[in-house]
């Protein structure tokens, strides 16, 4: 496996308001309370990000399934259905995750 990990921040909207752009949320990103998360990438997704992982920064109370989203929002070609993994165990999207934990997004495999 490569070490081809790049870290990422998410910030992930916790109440009805719309996300903003990064250089706007710069003072509420600092007050936020988050940590990091190491997110593995599968099959077309790999393909598709250029790399086997990612290190990636989000608010506290962030889901496996919002982390998800917000991962692949705007690239609708991304955002198939997956299976959620966490620690190496298959979870809901309504997961919450913790600091220092490993995501996994695993895509549909085609057979044949």
């Amino acid at each position: 496996m490569s070490d081809d990990t790049a870290t990422t921040s998410v910030g992930i909207p916790t109440d009805d308001t719309p996300p903003q752009p990064d250089a706007d949320r710069s003072d509420e990103r600092s007050e936020e309370p988050g940590f990091a998360v190491t997110v593995r990438f599968f099959a077309m997704l790999r393909e598709r990000r250029g790399r086997d992982a990612e290190r990636v920064e989000v608010p506290e109370g962030t889901t496996v399934g919002q982390l998800h989203q917000r991962l692949f929002a705007g690239q609708p070609e991304l955002s198939m259905p997956v299976l959620y993994a966490v620690d190496q165990a298959y979870v809901p999207a309504s997961t919450p995750l913790q600091d220092g934990c490993e995501v996994a997004f695993i895509p549909p495999l085609g057979g044949g």
